[in-house]
């Protein structure tokens, strides 16, 4: 393990990952060790600016469903950050790190997002698929909020208030076949949609389909 995993986890602690990076000792590459990796359409992408090995790690890390980092780190925010860290980025300049490191937290790779929900498809759960989805959205719209911005203010607090459901009913692990279906389509359908722009016309269809409702009333 790295030294930031070493001082914060215990080595068991990642024996439960789908792909156990922890054992992976730079500068093995985590897709050299689980060849399974490999046969992954979107993890064949080479980036230019950013460490592939590390890319890999961070998603491992923050978006297995056993990953140790869910349990220690609740605050998603600070998850992305401390994942960050454990994949082997360091920070750089005022608590932040470099900009195409903040981009990818702040879910601005393209490349990163689809490799994202390519690993996510793996576990075949939908409802932990679904959870990140909302995940993310919520992490959206809270940086929105703190740049001032609150347009979304609604949508934010509405999303966070599924986030929560979804929680409670993926520890109950509902096994409603209908739900699970839903949650296939929407992973299906929307390939990625946790961009800006995916999400504003999402936020337009909802508002339509209100209004739409309103007027039927």
């Amino acid at each position: 393990m790295n030294q930031y995993l070493i001082e914060n986890f215990a080595e068991n602690e990642f024996k439960d990952m789908m792909f156990d990076v922890s054992v992976v000792q730079p500068p093995k590459h985590v897709i050299t060790a689980y060849p399974r990796l490999r046969k992954i359409k979107e993890f064949k992408t080479k980036f230019t600016r950013l460490n592939k090995d590390k890319v890999v790690r961070y998603i491992m890390l923050l978006y297995d469903k056993n990953t140790p980092f869910r349990i220690k780190f609740n605050d998603v925010l600070i998850r992305k950050v401390e994942a960050a860290k454990g994949a082997g980025w360091e920070i750089v300049d005022q608590g932040l790190f470099h900009e195409d490191v903040e981009r990818l937290l702040r879910g601005e790779n393209k490349q990163v997002n689809s490799m994202i929900v390519a690993f996510v498809r793996l576990h075949r759960n939908f409802k932990y698929s679904y959870l990140i989805a909302l995940e993310e959205t919520f992490y959206r719209f809270l940086l929105e909020i703190i740049i001032g911005e609150t347009k979304n203010l609604a949508q934010m607090k509405s999303t966070q208030s599924e986030l929560e459901e979804e929680v409670t009913e993926l520890i109950n692990q509902d096994k409603n076949p209908q739900l699970k279906q839903e949650l296939l389509r929407y992973v299906e359908e929307s390939r990625l949609n946790l961009r800006p722009e995916d999400i504003a016309r999402i936020a337009r269809q909802k508002e339509r389909e209100q209004i739409d409702q309103e007027e039927v009333s």
